[in-house]
């Protein structure tokens, strides 16, 4: 973090009031009191320096005389208001700091955001600008977006048929399944999936129960001899079909 200075600093009527205070060169004010706005800005960002002593404040202005004295002529000079907190703090350094804050909820807006992928978001400003890594990243999500929302909306078009009605509750359970694997169907996928479904038939609901209790990816046709065997595996990680040899 840092904190702004400005040019008529050196020659600010507050400094020529704090030296002659404090019985010290005009220099030395000023450095004891960058000293001091440095040290706030590290602990007490929000420039309320309310919870800190005496001595703690003038050992960060790197004032090793008396602390009491220190602090009162702060307090006389205009430096520090009586609410303990710098003057003006919010106009100067107190504005850095309230931009990293808007930052970091930004980015952390950002961060669930493009975890979840499904809405807009806003990326945050580095220095006061977006980047051009920034946007290109924001186009990427964007289009990811619109990509699986057409996906998803494709997917709910496909009707169950009406031969698959009964097994309404099995299939939908193996959706699920299918979605806790992270394994989602898109459309050619799904309609793969329902011509599979309707060669099994009855057996179906019993096939569907015993590849989830295997954590199987696909679903297995039970052989003769009860055991499950894959003759053909119904879908492979993309959601078509794969043929066993």
């Amino acid at each position: 973090m840092w904190i702004e200075l400005h040019q008529s600093l050196p020659r600010h009527p507050k400094l020529f009031r704090l030296a002659k205070e404090l019985e010290i060169s005009r220099q030395d004010a000023f450095w004891h009191l960058c000293n001091f706005w440095l040290w706030t800005m590290e602990y007490a960002p929000d420039g309320d320096i309310g919870g800190f002593s005496e001595k703690e404040l003038a050992a960060g202005a790197d004032w090793h005389k008396d602390a009491q004295l220190f602090n009162e002529k702060l307090l006389c000079c205009g430096l520090v208001d009586e609410t303990k907190k710098i003057h003006d703090w919010n106009t100067y350094g107190g504005k850095f700091y309230n931009e990293m804050v808007r930052n970091r909820k930004k980015q952390k807006e950002y961060r669930k955001r493009s975890r979840y992928g499904n809405v807009t978001v806003t990326l945050p400003a580095k220095n006061g600008y977006v980047t051009g890594q920034n946007r290109i990243e924001e186009n990427r999500i964007e289009e990811n977006r619109k990509e699986t929302n057409k996906t998803n909306a494709q997917t709910a078009a496909l009707e169950l048929p009406m031969a698959l009605k009964p097994f309404e509750s099995a299939i939908t359970e193996w959706l699920a399944y299918k979605r806790e694997r992270g394994q989602t169907y898109k459309p050619r996928g799904l309609k793969a999936l329902y011509a599979e479904c309707l060669k099994l038939g009855a057996g179906l609901p019993a096939a569907i129960q015993n590849s989830m209790a295997r954590n199987y990816a696909g679903i297995f046709a039970a052989s003769n001899s009860g055991r499950f065997q894959p003759p053909r595996r119904l879908d492979g990680p993309d959601g078509f079909p794969i043929e066993y040899e």
